[in-house]
C-alpha cells in the first residue's frame, strides 16, 4: 500500500494537471512524472494512468473537433 505522503504527492500531480488550460502541457507534465517513476525504478501508480488516459480521450476528443 501508498504511504500517505506518496498519495498526496500524486494527488498535488494531478491537481496540477488539471489546472493546465492546455491538455497538452497537461499531458506532458503527466508524462514527465512517469519518466520519474520509471527512472527511479518504481512502478508508475495507478491514478497516474488513469490520469493518462483520461486526457489521452480528451485529446483524441478535441482533435476530432468533440
Amino acid at each position: 500500500m501508498r504511504s500517505k505522503e506518496g498519495r498526496r504527492e500524486i494527488a498535488v500531480v494531478i491537481s496540477e494537471i488539471e489546472k493546465q488550460d492546455d491538455p497538452r502541457e497537461g499531458f506532458a507534465l503527466l508524462q514527465e512524472q512517469m519518466a520519474q517513476y520509471q527512472e527511479s525504478g518504481d512502478a508508475i501508480p495507478v491514478e497516474l494512468l488513469r490520469a493518462r488516459r483520461a486526457l489521452e480521450t480528451e485529446l483524441i476528443a478535441a482533435s476530432r473537433g468533440e
